[in-house]
C-alpha cells in the first residue's frame, strides 16, 4: 500500500530520529521535587505578583527552607539543595532579609546552609554574561561540595536588558536564554524567574505571553484586601505539572535585626525587616486594621511617643516607646478635647491597642510600650 504512490525520500546517509509508540509508552521514573507541588528539578518556573506583595520576600523564604531541607508551608522538601539567588535587584534588601529569616527562626549567625546570593544584573541574553555567573556556581558548587539544584532570578526586569518586554521577539529570546542557561548550569537544576504582574492585574505577568510558553508553572501572589492588612495568597496560575489553584495563604512581620546609632544625635535607631509567616501565625488583622483607621488611635499614638521617658528597650518583644500612663493619658485627653473628643473614647482605645498587640502596658514601671512598626501615620490626624 504505502509503494502505491510515490512519495519524496530523503538521501541514504540522513539518519532517522528514535519514536516510541502508543503501547510502549509507559510512566516514567517519579518526580523528585525539591519543594512537594512547587520546584523540580529540571523544570522553569515564573512567580509574579503587584508591586510590594511580597513575591521575592516568599520566594527567598521557599529558598531558604529547600537550603535547610525544611519543609515549606506544609510543603515536603526532601533534602537540602545548593540554591543560588541571583539578586539582581537591591541585594542589600536580600541580605537583610536573609538576617531577619535567621532571628525570626532562630538560626545562630554563623550557621551555613547551601545557599549563596550573586549580587549582580547579568543580561541573561548576554552569554557572556551567564558565562560569568556560571563560573560563579562553580564556585560556589566547589564550596559545598555538591551540585547547584535550584537558581532564582530576581527580577526578570533587570536581567532583561534593553529589549522590550512587550516585544514577542525580545520576550521570546529571554526566555530562550533562561532556559539554555538552566541547562547549561546543570539539567537537573530548576530555575525560578521572579517578575511583575500587569498593570491592574493579579493572574497575569506583565509582557509579551512568550515566556509563559516555556515555563513549567507560573505562580502569583495576590494581595488580599486592604494592603495594610498583611493577607497573601500564591497561587499556580498555569502550570504543566501543579494543579492550576491556590496553593497557600501568607502574612509577614517586621523582625529588628540590628540597631543602629545617628552620629550626630546618639539616638538609636532599630533597622527592620520582614519575614514571611503563615497567616494564622499573624496579628488579629480585623482588630489592627481598625485600629490604624481610627484617627483618635494615631492621636492616642502620637502623644505616648511625644511623651515618652525612653525609647529603646528589647529588640526581641519589639517595644521602643515607654511612656508614663498618666502623662500619656492627660496629655491625650488635653489634645482631644480641645474638639469636643477623646474622654469617652480613652478606655477604648487602650483596650484594642492592647488586644491588637500595637501597645502593651507594663505594671512594674506603670509605663505604656508602644512597638516601633505602630508609627502613626500622621502627626496631624484626629
Amino acid at each position: 500500500m504505502l509503494d502505491e504512490i510515490e512519495r519524496y525520500q530523503p538521501p541514504d546517509d540522513v539518519e532517522p530520529l528514535p519514536f516510541t509508540t502508543f503501547a510502549s509508552i509507559k510512566r516514567g521514573v517519579a518526580k523528585k521535587w525539591i519543594i512537594q507541588g512547587f520546584a523540580a528539578p529540571g523544570e522553569t518556573y515564573l512567580l509574579s505578583g503587584p508591586p510590594k506583595s511580597n513575591k521575592s520576600t516568599i520566594e527567598l523564604d521557599a529558598a531558604i527552607h529547600a537550603a535547610f531541607g525544611r519543609d515549606w508551608f506544609g510543603k515536603r522538601v526532601r533534602k537540602p539543595v545548593l540554591v543560588v539567588y541571583i539578586a539582581a535587584e537591591r541585594a542589600s534588601t536580600t541580605y537583610d532579609r536573609i538576617l531577619a529569616f535567621k532571628k525570626h527562626h532562630g538560626i545562630a549567625a554563623d550557621e551555613e546552609a547551601p545557599l549563596v546570593v550573586i549580587d549582580w544584573s547579568p543580561v541573561m541574553t548576554d552569554t557572556g554574561d551567564r558565562d560569568r555567573v556560571i563560573a560563579t556556581i562553580r564556585q560556589a558548587e566547589a564550596h559545598f561540595e555538591v551540585r547547584c539544584g535550584w537558581i532564582i532570578v530576581d527580577t526578570l526586569t533587570q536581567t532583561f536588558g534593553s529589549g522590550d518586554q512587550n516585544s514577542n521577539v525580545d520576550m521570546g529570546n529571554y526566555a530562550k536564554a533562561c532556559v539554555d542557561f538552566r541547562k547549561e548550569v546543570d539539567p537537573e537544576a530548576a530555575l525560578s524567574i521572579i517578575h511583575h504582574a500587569g498593570h491592574g492585574a493579579q493572574g497575569r505577568p506583565k509582557g509579551a505571553v512568550d515566556l509563559l510558553g516555556v515555563v513549567d508553572a507560573s505562580y502569583i501572589v495576590k494581595v488580599l484586601g486592604d494592603p495594610a492588612e498583611r493577607r497573601r495568597e500564591l497561587h499556580c496560575h498555569a502550570g504543566n505539572s501543579v494543579e492550576a489553584g491556590k496553593l497557600f495563604d501568607f502574612s509577614f512581620k517586621a523582625v529588628c535585626i540590628a540597631e543602629d546609632v545617628d552620629e550626630e544625635t546618639g539616638e538609636v535607631i532599630p533597622a527592620f525587616e520582614i519575614v514571611a509567616i503563615p497567616a494564622d501565625a499573624s496579628r488579629n488583622f480585623v482588630t489592627e486594621a481598625k485600629a490604624k483607621a481610627n484617627p483618635l488611635i494615631e492621636t492616642f499614638k502620637r502623644v505616648l511617643i511625644e511623651n515618652a521617658t525612653e525609647s529603646g528597650g528589647s529588640a526581641d518583644d519589639g517595644y521602643w516607646w515607654h511612656s508614663p500612663v498618666i502623662a500619656t493619658e492627660t496629655a491625650f485627653l488635653e489634645l482631644a478635647e480641645a474638639k469636643n473628643k477623646g474622654r469617652n473614647w480613652r478606655r477604648d482605645i487602650i483596650k484594642k491597642l492592647m488586644e491588637s498587640g500595637s501597645m502593651h502596658l507594663h505594671e512594674q514601671s506603670n509605663t505604656y510600650r508602644l512597638k516601633l512598626s505602630e508609627i502613626p501615620h500622621s502627626h496631624s490626624q484626629m
